[in-house]
């Protein structure tokens, strides 16, 4: 089982061009990936602050699990992300381990995802993924 490390913080934003802006303008970050999921009805923003990466998530239309998110929590931290090498071999040690596992299909093509539940992980939701695009990363 290896780990290649935190590639991400997930911040769930409600509005995602003033979190661009803010990063921008006062961190000099640099977009790395933008896109929009309808299925998950979320706008996300990769964005590189010198070493760290943050994902920017905003919702379309009002509605969907970031949305909820930012009803009951607020604007924050949503999910720390972790690359693996090999998906299957977490997968199946946090399973064995009793860990709750949400699987998620990502996407972005090339890269496969799965979550471990805040319930299994001091209240942390945790992104565990493999693969990724070159002009990702």
């Amino acid at each position: 089982m290896r780990f290649n490390g935190l590639n991400h913080i997930g911040v769930a934003v409600r509005d995602i061009e003033k979190a661009k802006d803010f990063l921008k303008k006062n961190f000099e970050s640099k977009l790395i990936y933008e896109g929009v999921s309808e299925k998950q009805g979320i706008h996300f923003a990769l964005v590189s602050w010198g070493e760290l990466k943050l994902e920017l998530m905003a919702p379309i239309k009002g509605e969907g699990l970031i949305a909820e998110f930012i009803n009951q929590r607020g604007e924050g931290i949503h999910h720390l992300s972790f690359q693996v090498e090999d998906l299957q071999s977490i997968a199946s040690f946090f399973q064995e381990k009793g860990f709750k596992t949400i699987k998620q299909p990502s996407e972005i093509p090339g890269i496969h995802a799965m979550f471990i539940h805040p319930k299994s992980f001091f209240g942390i939701l945790v992104e565990v993924f493999q693969g990724i695009e070159e002009s990702y990363v």
